[in-house]
């Protein structure tokens, strides 16, 4: 078999190729779940702002840069059991902040979807929703400080419906986040689609 230049120049690339990435994240804390008619509901968020400093190169061991920051996209997740739940829905959305005493509510319009749980292919019993709330959460960390999320959610489970009120606080968090990354590896994550991945 006869290969071409740019060929053996991809599989020295998958072959030898890591990075190590030094990364400044500002964002929230992981939130507690709350339940509602069985299942733990939480809100899930994914920064949207921040620089990027990484460039790589074949057999040469990369350093790179950057930072993570709000905006965010951000959804409403659920994990409940399989065959019992049905979908989750979101209501209505209201944000306020500590520091820079925002308070807004989110358009109407833009929720009261059903979102269907799903098996989770990764554990036994267990199913999953999540509803991806349109457009971003417009917050920073640093600048708007304690986030708190205050959703009217319904999950249906067995045929019966239960809604209800509950907030989610979201404490701000800056850390140094330091990640090896091996190239092969993530590329083959690339073509495997997550079940719970974003929606962009």
């Amino acid at each position: 078999m006869k290969f071409t230049l740019p060929f053996f120049s991809l599989l020295v690339l998958l072959l030898s190729s890591c990075a190590h990435v030094i990364k400044k994240d500002h964002g929230f804390k992981q939130t507690t779940a709350v339940t509602v008619n069985g299942a733990q509901v939480r809100s899930g968020l994914k920064p949207m702002g921040g620089t990027q400093g990484l460039s790589i190169s074949a057999m040469v061991v990369t350093v790179g840069t950057g930072s993570t920051d709000g905006p965010f996209l951000w959804r409403v997740e659920a994990e409940g059991k399989e065959g019992v739940h049905e979908w989750l829905r979101v209501n209505k959305v209201r944000v306020t902040t500590q520091t820079t005493k925002r308070d807004e509510w989110y358009p109407a319009k833009n929720l009261g979807v059903n979102a269907p749980f799903k098996k989770d292919p990764f554990k036994e019993g267990v199913s999953f929703a999540q509803y991806q709330i349109p457009g971003r959460l417009t917050v920073m960390p640093r600048e708007d400080g304690k986030v708190k999320l205050h959703l009217n959610v319904s999950v249906k489970a067995n045929g019966k419906i239960q809604s209800r009120w509950i907030k989610i606080e979201l404490d701000p968090e800056s850390k140094r986040n330091n990640e090896s990354i091996f190239l092969p590896t993530e590329i083959v994550k690339s073509f495997k689609k997550d079940p719970r991945g974003w929606d962009w």
